[in-house]
């Protein structure tokens, strides 16, 4: 019978991990290079330092961050190995595959030593850690699942183990038999098919239980009775990944939720659609637990009481059709009536100039998608305002029923406004008036002349003098017994004054000046074309 191997018989090969404890510094470059994905993993722990390593399964290493981590005390953290995509180069080969052994003898040591390396045949890559218990690496072509057979696991896609550390447990540096991932590139790795890890897998008493490898669309069976799609990258917010037999291998609890959702919040009928779709092999997410039907069952009571408060996609009144989570487009008249209404609203008092400023800039979103997904960042380069700005604007706008967020698990939801336009927006009129050249300072000019109306004020320049006779611009179409600067006066009062509001209340309400409104009442000064537009939508909406 062949001896087993043992960290005494196979002494470390790099002496550096059993002398200076530089684990990250000394080991984490080569890695990358030779084609791993290095975590960084807690000195003394098994536990990955940052909480969304699992990226490391997908993305190429960043060889800047990983010299930068490797200054100061990051050096000493330990180097972990993600079971992703491994390279050669810049050229994908295959997926990492890591067989665990976790005997407590040496004979049961030996017995899962010998059914690998028939099956799977033996590996440049093996590492020790506590006695009798190894780690061995393979390479698929395609992403594999994680699996627990008693004192053997296969670590899959979405899992790590520690290459260069201590040992939390012994005290020890790990090492490895013959070359470790700094010697050994990943594309010298044997490559074991599917029909290889199958036969594994039956060696030791692992059934698929019925399940079905479909490449399609899989589907089920509600509760109600009525058929329910799953879709194979997610849906909406809700993100997913299925692996080749169909199952769902990562984002599992935004996936529950969506489940949760389709079956109306019936936790049995919910987890028996996410038990048959999602890979319960793996336990959940930093933790070594199950899933069960308890996670369903908290998930309902939340889905329950959110859908009491009218927070889970119930349709917004007063929204126009263009603008609902369809992603249908808004019109160019949409987006302007939309923003003449925040104007309304910033000169109401009920909104400030940042959070017009906001809802500005996402409103310029919804002319692409009906709806504004952008980034905090991206909205506060539109609106020129800060993140925190941007934050607290969309929270005060939301908690004003002006704008909606969609129910998402990610850090960047969808919002839509609760708006409908009642009428569109009113063109702009071409005026034909003169344009000086130089405006005077009437601060600079004595208050005779002011009062002869010698000299045009700043608040209104379409009004000259010439002489004693007044030159006129019609800037009251259609209303002609207030072509007279002073009757008009003699009407912006009665109307202030009918409504309860001061000089300096109409003055806000037009978008002017107090002093200005002061001259208009006299018949010394006229509106502006915007602020006179703003007058009669006052006086309409009135009548």
């Amino acid at each position: 019978m062949q001896m087993p191997l043992n960290l005494r018989q196979h002494p470390v090969s790099d002496r550096r991990c059993c002398g200076a404890r530089a684990h990250w510094g000394d080991h984490a470059a080569e890695v990358a290079e030779h084609g791993f994905s290095p975590v960084i993993v807690k000195a003394g722990t098994k536990e990955p330092l940052y909480p969304k390593w699992q990226m490391a399964c997908y993305l190429p290493p960043v060889p800047a961050f990983i010299a930068k981590h490797a200054t100061g005390r990051g050096r000493n953290d330990s180097v972990g190995i993600a079971c992703g995509q491994l390279r050669d180069g810049k050229k994908e080969i295959g997926w990492l595959i890591a067989i665990d052994c976790d005997a407590g003898s040496q004979t049961r040591s030996s017995e899962i030593r010998d059914a690998i390396v028939e099956h799977l045949g033996e590996s440049p890559l093996v590492r020790f850690g506590r006695p009798n218990r190894w780690v061995r690496l393979y390479r698929s072509e395609t992403p594999t699942a994680s699996y627990r057979l008693g004192d053997l696991e296969i670590l899959g896609v979405g899992r790590q183990f520690v290459a260069f550390g201590i040992h939390p447990n012994t005290g020890k540096p790990y090492g490895w038999q013959d070359g470790d991932p700094g010697d050994v590139k990943a594309k010298e790795l044997p490559v074991v098919s599917q029909k290889k890890l199958e036969g594994l897998l039956r060696a030791f008493g692992h059934h698929e239980q019925g399940r079905i490898s479909e490449s399609t669309t899989r589907r089920f069976t509600s509760h109600q009775g009525v058929e329910v799609s799953v879709p194979d990258a997610g849906s909406g917010q809700l993100l997913w990944t299925k692996d080749e037999r169909g199952l769902v291998i990562d984002g599992r609890d935004a996936f529950l939720t969506w489940c949760l959702a389709k079956t109306g919040g019936h936790a049995e009928a919910a987890f028996a659609l996410f038990e048959d779709h999602a890979d319960l092999s793996r336990p959940k997410r930093d933790t070594r637990r199950a899933w069960t039907l308890k996670d369903a069952q908290v998930k309902a009571r939340t889905f329950v009481r959110r859908s009491r408060q009218g927070l889970v996609k119930h349709a917004v009144r007063g929204r126009p059709a263009q603008g609902d989570w369809s992603g249908r487009p808004w019109s160019d008249d949409g987006i302007a009536a939309l923003i003449e209404h925040t104007d309304r609203l910033l000169l109401q008092r009920k909104i400030t100039q940042t959070e017009r400023a906001v809802a500005v800039a996402m409103a310029e979103f919804l002319k692409d998608k009906g709806q504004c997904f952008a980034s905090v960042g991206t909205i506060a380069k539109g609106a020129g305002v800060t993140s925190s700005a941007v934050k607290n604007a969309r929270r005060r706008l939301v908690t004003l029923g002006l704008w909606k967020a969609s129910e998402t698990v990610g850090k960047m939801p969808a919002y839509v406004p609760i708006f409908k336009p009642t009428q569109t927006p009113v063109a702009k009129q071409k005026s034909n008036r003169p344009v000086q050249s130089q405006v005077p300072n009437t601060s600079k000019v004595p208050s005779v002349a002011l009062r002869q109306g010698m000299v045009p004020s700043n608040d209104n320049r379409g009004i000259v003098r010439v002489g004693r006779k007044p030159v006129q611009l019609d800037l009251f179409q259609g209303e002609p017994k207030l072509s007279d600067p002073l009757a008009f006066g003699h009407h912006l009062r009665r109307e202030r004054l009918k409504r309860g509001l001061t000089q300096q209340g109409m003055a806000e309400y037009l978008s002017c000046r107090r002093s200005h409104i002061a001259n208009v009442e006299r018949g010394h000064d006229r509106l502006s074309h915007w602020a006179h537009q703003r007058f009669l939508e006052l006086t309409r909406s009135a009548a």
